[in-house]
This record gives C-alpha cells, structure tokens and sequence, in this order.
C-alpha cells in the first residue's frame, strides 16, 4: 500500500492508506507545502526516473495555533484522556465483578494510571516510538502497542484531540510535517494537486448527515403553516427539518427578502442544505425566477 505520514521532528508518529483524512488536511494550509525532486534508479524501462517529495512543514507554535481554533485546546484534550481513563476502569472493573479472572491483572494496571503519568510517559514515547527495546513495565508495553494503540491513542488513531495531548506532552517537538510524497509517486493524488485548500472548498458545501434540511419562506405565518403541516402529514421526518424563525429576531419578510437571504447564504457558502418557498402569487412568482437566475450552489 502507499501511505502519507505524519512527524513529529522526525518521528514517524502515524500513518494513513490511501489518502490524507480531512482532519489532518485541517491542520495545513498550500503555503506549508516544501517541494523537491528526488532523483531514482528505475527498476525497468518505464519506471520514472524523477519523483516529488511533497512535504507540508509547520512549526510547533502553529501546529498548536490551528489546533486551537479547530477547538482543540489543552483542557479538553486533558478532559478526554480523563474520561477515558474512567471508563477503562470501569469496563475491567466490571469484567472482574462479573468473576472473570482474566480481568484481574488489568483491571489493577489501569486502576492506578492517570492522566499525569501519561502525559510524563508520552513524552518518551514520542521520540522512541519505533526503537527496538522491551518495555520497561506494562504500563510503557501498554502505551507502545502497535496492535490496538488505545492507551497512546485514546481518542482514536492520529484523532485531532490525540494529537493535541501528545504535542503537550513532549515539549521537545519542533517540527510537525505531513509527507504525501508516497501517494503521490503512487498516482493516489497528482501531484500538482493542492490538497488542503481543495478539500476546505469541497467540504464547504458539503451538510453534515445530522444537519436538518432549513425551510425558508416569505414570513412567519408561511413558516407556520408549513412546520405544522409536516408534523401532521409527515411526523416520521419531523426532526429531518428545521424553519427560518422571523419571529424571533424581528427577521423582515416578503419576497424580495427571501431573494436576499439565499443570495446572502450562499456568498457566505453556507454548507446546510436549504429549500426556499416562494408564495404563488404576482411578487412570489416574480422573486421565485429571480432566484432561480442565481448561481446556488447545490445545496441550495
């Protein structure tokens, strides 16, 4: 398989198949971006003679910047690791109540682990991750397993809150790098494609599953009529929908301003998907080919 990955200094701290998640492109930004190219020895005659190495570089002080306005910050990600020390003790806690003997040995590890000595350990772990030596105790055998990972990453592989609590801990890091040079000489992505600046204007039209469909109208009473009426015809898809409130904010109606709200929701590129009814009369049908007229995008 071909694989980007990311570093901390020049620890090789996780990796993805196949493509970069959204959550790390997050993180960087096309002016982070260092290229050059690597000369090969080709291994048959059609094998490229040239490859990019395509890196995305940052400093510790930006990398934990942008963590902070994805809402990343320190506290939350101490409050994560926390919960999921809790829980853990709580789940062996419970297999050794339910008289599974298995469940002893690590029911008593994890009943005396906290967040402090993750933290004290993590910061080792970052720079010897990947050195072949036994572990100096379970705890630290824990901590490395390449297998399940939970106790470095208790957040998820490579997650944003993971990240954050690992950067904290090792003060040591510099440098964050992202390395796509793989997928790339792999033809994963071309590689003169601009990965993190495309996938920040593809996903800003992109709704999120859970994000109600909004239903605009001309006014209040419109808005009324209608919520009142899916719930009596169509209760099963109550939630799936959420109305524009005139009312609650003194919001101007009519016509011409619902023209004026798409035109404002879509500029601002607004990634909820919306429906916008017009009344079927001289100004609605008037406003409705006004509306049709602009570039919406598709969520619109």
């Amino acid at each position: 398989g071909s694989y980007c990955t990311l570093y901390f200094n020049k620890t090789e701290l996780c990796i993805s198949k196949s493509m970069v998640p959204d959550h790390w492109c997050a993180l960087f930004q096309e002016a982070d971006r260092k290229e050059e190219i690597e000369e090969v020895t080709p291994d048959h005659e059609d094998a490229q003679e040239r490859s990019v190495r395509a890196v995305y570089l940052i400093s510790r002080e930006v990398f934990i910047a942008r963590l902070e306005l994805l809402g990343c910050s320190q506290l939350l990600a101490r409050e994560r690791l926390d919960t999921w020390i809790e829980e853990e003790k709580a789940r062996w806690n419970s297999y050794r109540e339910d008289g599974h003997s298995w469940a002893d040995e690590m029911a008593d590890l994890v009943g005396t682990f906290t967040a402090t000595e993750w933290y004290k350990r993590a910061r080792t772990i970052v720079d010897t991750m990947w050195d072949e030596r036994e572990p100096a105790d379970k705890i630290d055998k824990e901590l490395r397993d390449s297998e399940s990972g939970e106790w470095l990453w208790f957040d998820g592989y490579g997650s944003l809150l993971g990240l954050r609590a690992l950067i904290d801990a090792a003060p040591q890091v510099e440098r964050i790098a992202l390395d796509i040079s793989d997928l790339i000489s792999s033809g994963w992505i071309e590689p003169d494609a601009k990965i993190c600046e495309e996938r920040r204007r593809e996903i800003a039209l992109e709704p999120l599953p859970l994000t109600p469909t909004l239903i605009l109208a001309e006014g209040s009473s419109d808005i009324r009529i209608l919520q009142r009426s899916l719930d009596k015809l169509y209760p099963e898809f109550r939630e799936f929908f959420s109305f524009f409130n005139h009312t609650e904010l003194k919001v101007d109606g009519g016509s011409n301003y619902l023209v004026k709200f798409l035109k404002a929701f879509a500029a601002a590129r607004t990634p909820m998907r919306m429906v916008a009814i017009f009344d079927n009369d001289t100004a609605g049908n008037l406003a409705f080919q006004q509306g049709q007229a602009l570039n919406l995008p598709e969520n619109m």
